[in-house]
């Protein structure tokens, strides 16, 4: 019994001594931490806005002219990787903003996947979707007018 009382001391003066010598942790706010989150910040809103209004002028040119001889799918194939990473992305926290990028992404998904043979059905009904969706709309709003501030 000693010697477990005699070790249950030392334990305690060692574990006291240790807490005392290691000075507490001040948090001192870094100069460059805000900046860096507003950095990030703008950046996610200029690439965002850059993305929809490229997402835009593909949709409205497939609504305007869907027979038209014009290829949509290697500029859709493109604009998914990127609707898909901000989907993906954590700083994509507005739950509006997510569900629009979801609804760009299954109209992005259609338009990849075109057959040659139904392409004007199909196409009908992507710009079907497009309208029952209200994504033209909702692209729009979501894009800022005038210049973003940096």
């Amino acid at each position: 019994m000693f010697w477990v009382t005699g070790i249950a001391a030392i334990l305690t003066v060692g574990i006291g001594l240790g807490r005392l010598s290691v000075s507490p942790a001040t948090e001192q706010p870094s100069s460059s931490t805000p900046m860096t989150v507003a950095k990030t910040n703008t950046a996610l809103a200029v690439s965002v806005t850059q993305h929809l209004s490229r997402t835009e002028t593909l949709l409205t040119s497939l609504r305007t002219d869907p027979t038209g001889n014009a290829d949509f799918t290697h500029e859709a194939r493109d604009l998914l990787v990127s609707t898909r990473l901000m989907i993906d992305s954590r700083a994509t926290a507005d739950p509006k903003l997510r569900g629009l990028l979801n609804d760009l992404e299954f109209i992005l998904v259609q338009i990849v996947q075109l057959d040659a043979s139904r392409r004007k059905e199909e196409l009908e009904l992507i710009t079907d979707g497009l309208e029952q969706r209200q994504l033209l709309p909702r692209i729009r709003t979501a894009i800022p007018a005038g210049p973003i501030a940096t």
